[in-house]
């Protein structure tokens, strides 16, 4: 994350896209037009239609949800000296957006 963002906070405002999680999960059709418009290329029923499917990943346990991380806060709280920098710093470019 500290590379990536070193890299993005170089871009100028116009070069660069911000979406948090919370923004695709709670609008993800309108969320994959912003994208798509940012890029500069159309999108298609396709794109929107998957953007519509509230499906599991492969990749996760359970259903994608603003909270999910609530059940590990406990857990989440112990490491977060660690990465409360960083997050910050994330939170930060995403409101200068």
């Amino acid at each position: 994350n500290e590379s990536i963002l070193r890299v993005l906070e170089k871009l100028p405002r116009n070069r660069r896209i911000s979406v948090s999680y919370q923004e695709l999960i709670a609008n993800p059709e309108r969320t994959v037009q912003k994208i798509c418009n940012f890029a500069q290329i159309s999108t298609d029923e396709t794109m929107l239609a998957f953007s519509r499917l509230r499906h599991a990943s492969s990749a996760t346990l359970t259903p994608p949800a603003p909270d999910k991380w609530r059940k590990s806060e406990t857990t989440i709280e112990k490491f977060s000296p660690l990465f409360e920098p960083t997050a910050k710093r994330i939170a930060a470019f995403h409101n200068s957006q």
